[in-house]
């Protein structure tokens, strides 16, 4: 019946049931069933760590060099990507998603710039 073929409860990614069952949302949903809620100090471990990655990322990559060299800024690229997939994984296996994509208020101080 090819993907698109209705009926039949197989295991593809869409469970049968029509709905789109891809890594992300299985895992989440397999959170939640479990019960699993990260702790305080778990998020704060793990959100360090990612900005302590991005640190490493831009002394790695500095501006300066980016600009002047295309295969440098190709190469900054491919890690920031790959290192923004990884971590993306990370947070929905740690059922962090859903907050790390919510909006974040900026606030802005009188006379800063």
């Amino acid at each position: 019946r090819g993907r698109r073929g209705g009926g039949g409860g197989g295991g593809g990614p869409r469970g049968g049931r029509g709905v789109w069952r891809g890594p992300g949302v299985e895992a989440r949903r397999r959170a939640r069933a479990a019960g699993v809620a990260v702790s305080a100090g778990l998020r704060a471990k793990l959100i360090e760590r990612h900005r302590e990655e991005w640190r490493q990322h831009a002394e790695k990559f500095k501006l300066d060099d980016i600009a002047k060299d295309p295969n440098k800024a190709r190469a900054a690229k491919i890690a920031a990507e790959m290192l923004n997939i990884r971590q993306r994984g990370e947070r929905i296996a740690w059922g962090m998603h859903e907050a790390a994509d919510a909006e974040v208020p900026v606030l802005r101080w009188e006379g800063a710039e």
